[in-house]
């Protein structure tokens, strides 16, 4: 079953019809330290983003990937098994006492209603060191055509007053830009 098939059968948590381009893959490790950290990987897909933190973290930083389909999970447990945690399941369900110390994520937050993309944040928030990052990416003409106007005034208003880093990333399909946060500086995110 093709990376299509898998978004025509999950629209709602498979957010493009192609992998993201090893070009975007490179923008969204680009602010990662290479020194020993502790990364979480929020919607791994294939295993594109996976793949570039494996060869270009250090080799004593511990890389956890999390991912909801069952589809994507087969592939990254046969591609990566011995080099990552693998957690199948909601991220929201997923708690650790050992804190990251950044967080490379990859959900479609355009398709999401905004009480669950605060509700996602603010848990990010509980799974990062006090000086731990955030690095996400948006399909850059996409979300000026699907974003709902909540999900753009939380953006502008809690997330990129906190921004230390937007990348543009033409040379993907669609293109995007890639958003880094330190997000512990961020106003507690109410999503009641």
């Amino acid at each position: 079953m093709s990376f299509f098939q898998q978004f025509i059968r999950h629209q709602e948590t498979v957010g493009s019809i192609f992998p993201s381009s090893r070009f975007l893959a490179d923008k969204m490790i680009s602010q990662i330290p290479n020194s020993p950290i502790r990364v979480l990987e929020v919607g791994a897909g294939n295993g594109v983003f996976t793949q570039k933190l494996l060869s270009y973290c250090h080799q004593d930083s511990q890389i956890v990937v999390s991912e909801l389909n069952p589809y994507f999970c087969n592939i990254l447990n046969e591609r990566f098994s011995t080099q990552i945690e693998l957690i199948q399941g909601d991220i929201l369900n997923y708690n650790d006492d050992n804190k990251f110390d950044f967080i490379v994520c990859s959900l479609p937050f355009n398709q999401f209603p905004i009480n669950l993309i605060k509700k996602i944040f603010s848990h990010f928030k509980s799974l990062l060191k006090p000086d731990g990052k955030i690095t996400f990416f948006e399909y850059t003409y996409m979300s000026l055509i699907k974003a709902k106007i909540e999900y753009i005034q939380f953006k502008q208003n809690s997330l990129f007053p906190y921004r230390t880093c937007k990348q543009l990333e033409f040379r993907n399909l669609p293109p995007a830009s890639v958003h880094t946060i330190a997000l512990h500086n961020t106003p507690e995110i109410i999503y009641a």
